[in-house]
């Protein structure tokens, strides 16, 4: 990896952390206090909000990166229409969860109207997302990272107070969760200035170019959400609170190895757009995989002792879904690298169909499994879609960009050349800056 690019991931990773560390760190805290019960009924109540933040954008946070990072057309256009775009999406996707929370609840009053109080975090959320994709386009890492800094000193912030002061319950833990999902937005009042000194190309960008590519995105992320959340959002009528509360902490587990694949898509994903490298986005997969899979490995050790003592003896089955997920995340990981390379060079609708393969898997396996497994029937129906919608992205990219299916699988000499080479170039400019 080039030295700007080892650069830009470790600022990348460094704010990817937070957000996995803090769900982790605070996972404990409401398992503790709410109880399993307690914890897949707020998890019922948060997962509406979090799939409706993929499914609102219109993928115009995509776009924006992507038409910023190519320097196409009017720079204040792109952000004013992109912002315009996900209003809208955020005020049709308020209603719409509003309207069908008594049907996602299950009949219970209770966790209906906590899904309709975290709804309301949904517009500034989307305005957040926004925000943040003009800042990867112009590659201004470290705001990105502020940001997922504050939010995620905040929500941890708050679920401590209220678990000290004896006010942590469903209710005060939603709306800590919905409120500090747009709080880092204050970051970016810089913004503007940043975008004032960047001149963009002559080209206008219209709303219905913007809109054209941000649709196919919007499709991928549209399915890649559901991929992600959407087992969360169905576990509850499926099975039962308990199962829920189970796989909703062996989810936050397993989310922290992929804090190094967040940043290296981010980062790829804003590369790619401005120019295109075969070897570089090949290389970016197997680093990404042989970080992914090392982390992958410590968690799974840990949590064999980890899960019980951190959680209490009730969460101990959540141990085997954890196991499942890590092993998704490292089988999947190459092929959402190389879903990423399809997106930037202009495929995004090829990405969407890979992530649909996914989802259609897990959707089949979840509703087969999960009435009688639990939670770990939701975890072997995501481990198959994470599988599944990465080898089909590798196929097409393979098909299109004469790519090889070995480069993006396997160890090489030169992987771990490159990563000990990304490793000492950013040591050595930390030096120099001391």
């Amino acid at each position: 990896m080039a030295d700007r690019t080892s650069e830009r991931v470790l600022v990348s990773l460094v704010g990817n952390v937070f957000p996995p560390l803090s769900a982790f760190v605070t996972a404990p805290i409401l398992a503790q206090v709410l109880g399993v019960e307690g914890r897949g009924e707020l998890g019922a109540a948060t997962a509406p909000l979090l799939l409706a933040l993929g499914i609102a954008t219109f993928g115009m946070p995509e776009a924006m990166t992507h038409y910023v990072g190519r320097s196409t057309g009017s720079l204040r256009a792109v952000v004013t229409r992109g912002l315009a775009w996900l209003t809208l999406g955020g005020a049709l996707g308020t209603a719409a969860i509003i309207l069908l929370a008594p049907a996602l609840a299950a009949g219970s009053d209770a966790i209906a109207r906590l899904i309709a109080i975290a709804a309301v975090a949904l517009l500034p959320s989307l305005l957040l997302s926004g925000l943040r994709g003009v800042a990867a386009g112009l590659h201004l890492w470290g705001l990105v990272t502020a940001e997922r800094l504050i939010s995620s000193v905040f929500r941890l912030g708050g679920i401590v107070a209220l678990a000290v002061t004896g006010t942590l319950t469903e209710l005060t833990a939603t709306i800590v969760i919905a409120g500090t999902s747009f709080v880092g937005a204050v970051v970016y009042v810089v913004l503007p200035r940043h975008v004032s000194r960047r001149r963009g190309g002559r080209e206008l960008v219209a709303h219905a170019g913007l809109l054209s590519f941000g649709s196919r995105v919007w499709v991928g992320s549209f399915i890649g959400i559901l991929l992600a959340r959407f087992d969360q959002a169905i576990l509850l009528p499926l099975s039962s609170a308990v199962a829920l509360g189970l796989y909703v902490v062996a989810v936050s587990i397993s989310e922290l190895p992929l804090v190094f694949n967040s940043a290296m898509r981010d980062v790829m994903f804003s590369s790619e757009s401005e120019s295109q490298q075969d070897e570089r986005l090949a290389l970016a997969s197997r680093t990404s995989t042989i970080v992914t899979a090392a982390i992958a490995v410590v968690i799974a050790l840990v949590s064999i002792p980890g899960i019980p003592f951190l959680f209490g003896a009730d969460f101990a089955d959540a141990l085997v879904p954890t196991l499942i997920l890590l092993g998704g995340v490292v089988l999947g990981n190459p092929g959402s690298i190389a879903s990423i390379g399809l997106s930037a060079r202009g495929r995004p609708g090829l990405r969407a169909f890979a992530l649909a393969v996914g989802f259609t898997a897990n959707l089949l396996l979840i509703i087969v499994l999960a009435p009688i497994l639990g939670a770990t029937g939701a975890a072997i129906a995501a481990c198959a879609g994470a599988m599944l919608s990465g080898f089909t992205a590798i196929l097409w990219i393979r098909k299109l960009f004469g790519f090889r299916l070995s480069a993006f699988y396997g160890l090489r000499r030169g992987d771990i050349q490159a990563i000990v080479a990304a490793v000492a170039s950013i040591a050595g400019r930390f030096r120099r800056r001391a």
